[in-house]
């Protein structure tokens, strides 16, 4: 650290999300610190369909399972949530942690409310499209690409605060964000469900809004600015 902390401050950082770069700041003084997302591969761009919610609504935590994600986050607030509900689990992780998370929904009796539907990849897209939000309630998320996947099919978001993307989903009214504890979560759900309105506005708007801000031109233009900025101070 002795090495390397003077030397990162000789640096132009790039950062992939506002959380980043906060949390780059907040421990060297760069030169300059330069946000600029993750390239995410987008399916091809389609109109989204115009499904009717309805009850039970169709929840999915699509992400590799384990600790920091906020797994147990999420079946615990379940467990407090009244109306009906349904909860795909897509992604694997270390067996021994994951059969302890089934047994928390067990505990919390919500296992028959939940599908483990393992690792997928092939039709991740269709997936995403066919449920009504996508929850990532994560202790500690730099980026978060599944968010944007999840947006690009039109698939509104909830997602904890500590998601790097938080603060671009609040600015552009795709989701919404909760604290890393059952409470905020459950109640944050119910809400939601009242909300239908707003679930299908986000389902209209949301891909746009991502093919606009991560198509792979977008973002080449952005990394090229920022060369070529950096460039010119040397």
């Amino acid at each position: 650290m002795l090495l390397t902390k003077p030397l990162l401050k000789r640096c132009h950082i790039h950062a992939t999300s506002a959380r980043e770069n906060e949390a780059v700041n907040s421990i060297i003084n760069p030169k300059s610190t330069t946000t600029i997302p993750n390239f995410v591969k987008l399916p091809t761009h389609k109109q989204p369909k115009e499904n009717l919610f309805s009850l039970p609504i169709k929840l999915i935590f699509f992400s590799r399972i384990e600790e920091k994600k906020g797994l147990d986050i999420l079946l615990n607030a379940l467990a407090l949530v009244s109306t009906p509900f349904h909860l795909t689990v897509a992604g694997n992780g270390n067996e021994e942690y994951v059969a302890g998370l089934k047994f928390l929904a067990s505990q919390n009796n919500i296992a028959e409310k939940i599908s483990w539907a393992g690792f997928i990849n092939e039709n991740k897209f269709d997936v995403l499209q066919q449920h009504d939000l996508f929850i990532l309630p994560s202790y500690d998320e730099n980026f978060g690409n599944a968010v944007i996947e999840s947006l690009a099919v039109g698939t509104p978001v909830l997602i904890s605060e500590e998601v790097g993307l938080a603060d671009y989903v609040n600015q552009n009214k795709l989701g919404w964000l909760c604290k890393t504890n059952a409470a905020s979560v459950a109640a944050i759900i119910e809400k939601i469900i009242k909300l239908p309105q707003e679930l299908q506005r986000i389902k209209q708007q949301a891909p746009g809004i991502i093919y606009h801000d991560f198509s792979d031109n977008a973002l080449v233009e952005k990394y090229i600015s920022l060369y070529n900025n950096i460039a010119k101070l040397h």
